[in-house]
C-alpha cells in the first residue's frame, strides 16, 4: 500500500493523470461558478418581481376602493332620483 507522501510526490500517479484531473476539477469549478452566478441573478430577478407585484397590488387595491366609493355614490344618486321620480309620478296622478 502506498503512503500519502508517495502519492503527493507523484511517484505512483503519473503527472499526465494529475494534470487531466486538475483540468477537469478546474472546469467543474468554472461550471459551478457560472451556475452560482445564474442562481444569484435569478434570485435578484425574483426579488424585483416580488416588489413590483406588491406595488401593483397596492395600486389595484386603491383603484378598487375608489371604484367602490364611486359605486356607492352612484347608488345614492340613483335612489334620490328614484324617490324624486316617484314623488313626481304621485303628483301627476292626483
Amino acid at each position: 500500500m502506498a503512503n500519502v507522501t508517495q502519492i503527493v510526490n507523484n511517484s505512483i500517479i503519473p503527472s499526465s493523470i494529475t494534470d487531466k484531473v486538475t483540468n477537469d476539477i478546474n472546469m467543474l469549478l468554472l461550471v459551478l461558478k457560472a451556475i452560482g452566478i445564474l442562481i444569484v441573478v435569478y434570485l435578484i430577478f425574483l426579488a424585483i418581481r416580488w416588489i413590483s407585484d406588491m406595488l401593483r397590488n397596492r395600486r389595484i387595491k386603491k383603484i378598487y376602493e375608489k371604484v367602490n366609493k364611486m359605486d356607492e355614490k352612484i347608488d345614492l344618486l340613483l335612489e334620490r332620483t328614484k324617490v324624486k321620480s316617484e314623488k313626481k309620478d304621485k303628483k301627476e296622478k292626483k
